[in-house]
């Protein structure tokens, strides 16, 4: 951590409503449209060939793609209709790990995955994994669309649900988990994806493409990402990490040249 970022942090921590109120500032910053429109916006203008989706629960982002799709999730609770006009669509009622362990996404959609949406178990760990298993069968220009990684509190991203300090956030309603922890580690492991955070609400969108199937790095350093993912970390570096990522309006998200300046498929 830098220490202008200590000194500041350390100034507001002073008074504690100050520290607070600086905390909830970065609610601010994901006051963008809402995610799943978003996620229209580019299914609209990108026209994906087919659609992954890790944590699917109620389908609500499922429905808005008509391609070919595969939606994985421990526990599905649909009761509308997701279907809609896709050609196929499979159900996988189990973890991602264990889809990964069973099944080719190359085999089920009948090529490489063109555009994915990760919104699964909210631990980094997991996160890191489902990537690292999608980036393997997609191919360079594939969107992984990420939720959540852009969690407004410090007090929401406890890797522990139902948490004391989730209890006292401003929306204890709302657990992003640790997987805002994805963004530097793939900027350190990985810094030839293009990474994209976008403010969508509530709690941020990341876009990444550039994508290299071949590439082994987060395998051959998992061991290592993994030990420092689950060691505790301080508000401190939560803000640290916020001060370091520029986060791009999702009205640059809205036309199909907006689209085409960040990608093509």
């Amino acid at each position: 951590m830098s220490v202008s970022c200590v000194r500041k942090h350390n100034a507001v921590r002073s008074d504690g409503s100050q520290a607070r109120r600086f905390l909830m500032n970065f609610y601010d910053r994901v006051q963008g449209i809402y995610y799943t429109e978003v996620l229209r916006r580019l299914n609209d203008v990108l026209s994906p060939t087919n659609y992954v989706e890790i944590g699917s629960r109620t389908g609500g982002s499922l429905e808005i793609f008509g391609c070919n799709s595969v939606a994985i999730d421990p526990t599905f609770s649909i009761s509308t209709n997701v279907i809609g006009k896709k050609p196929t669509c499979h159900f996988f009622q189990m973890t991602s790990d264990k889809f990964f362990e069973k099944y080719s996404l190359n085999a089920l959609l009948g090529g490489p995955v063109d555009f994915a949406f990760l919104d699964g178990m909210h631990l980094a760990e997991f996160l890191l994994r489902d990537f690292m298993n999608i980036e393997r069968q997609a191919k360079a220009n594939s969107i992984i669309a990420i939720h959540d990684c852009l969690p407004g509190e410090y007090n929401i991203s406890a890797r522990q649900e139902g948490s004391e300090s989730q209890r006292s956030a401003t929306h204890p309603e709302w657990w992003t988990g640790d997987v805002w922890k994805i963004i530097p580690i793939l900027q350190k492991y990985r810094p030839d994806l293009h990474i994209i955070p976008v403010d969508a609400a509530p709690t941020g969108l990341i876009l990444i493409t550039n994508l290299n199937p071949e590439n082994t790095t987060l395998k051959t350093h998992y061991s290592e990402i993994t030990r420092n993912i689950v060691s505790k970390y301080k508000e401190e570096e939560f803000i640290e990490f916020w001060r370091s990522i520029s986060v791009v309006s999702a009205n640059k998200l809205v036309s199909m040249e907006d689209i085409y300046e960040y990608f093509w498929l």
